[in-house]
């Protein structure tokens, strides 16, 4: 087991999750759906109900993590960040060097922000490899309070889930400031004998 510090504050950045993921705005916790001018809840784009249905079964796992990677050039990984999920607690680290932080969850991220839904416009891209190993690719715009990108989703057929997520930020829009690029690429598993809680260490 890795041994790290336990720190008891809610690290800066929000889990999108990734998904997410993920979704990086702040923190991991995530902020209850907005309404508009006249109170009412936020409504679903309906191009995405496969995006959001696959988004929610993604985050029900009991144990799932994903590593971010910074894209510096085209096909050119570059390891960012690392995120646990395992039932209530989160564990992140921020690489290189970084130190695992860890929390408790009451929830798990929500297809809702405070902005608004965070997929809208969703396409089907197409489908790739065959089988078991057969994947939906979906494109959509996704947005968590004042940050944008363009999102490209690996879907596996078999268990629905994400496996791959592809976030290109809008040139316009703040980037997130833990991310040196101005796309990333989030690499999801679900394992949950690779998904190991790192041992906590208190002083």
């Amino acid at each position: 087991m890795i041994e790290v510090l336990k720190l008891q504050f809610f690290p800066i950045v929000l889990a999108s999750l990734a998904v997410l993921i993920l979704s990086f705005s702040g923190s991991f916790a995530e902020s209850e759906p907005g309404a508009d001018a006249v109170g009412r809840p936020p409504t679903e784009d309906p191009s995405c109900d496969f995006v959001n249905r696959s988004y929610q079964k993604t985050y029900r796992s009991e144990r799932l993590s994903f590593v971010t990677y910074e894209l510096p050039q085209e096909e050119q990984l570059k390891r960012r960040l690392d995120v646990r999920f395992i039932d209530e607690m989160v564990f992140q680290r921020l690489e290189p060097g970084g130190s695992w932080r860890s929390w408790t969850i009451k929830a798990r991220p929500s297809i809702f922000s405070s902005s608004g839904p965070v997929f809208n416009d969703c396409s089907l891209l197409r489908e790739e490899g065959d089988g078991s190993s057969k994947l939906i690719v979906y494109s959509s715009e996704w947005k968590r309070e004042q940050y944008r990108a363009l999102i490209t989703i690996w879907i596996s057929e078999t268990d629905g889930r994400i496996v791959k997520t592809r976030r290109d930020f809008d040139s316009v829009a703040p980037l997130v400031k833990q991310f040196r690029t101005a796309s990333v690429i989030e690499i999801y598993e679900y394992d949950a004998d690779k998904i190991v809680g790192p041992r906590l260490v208190s002083f």
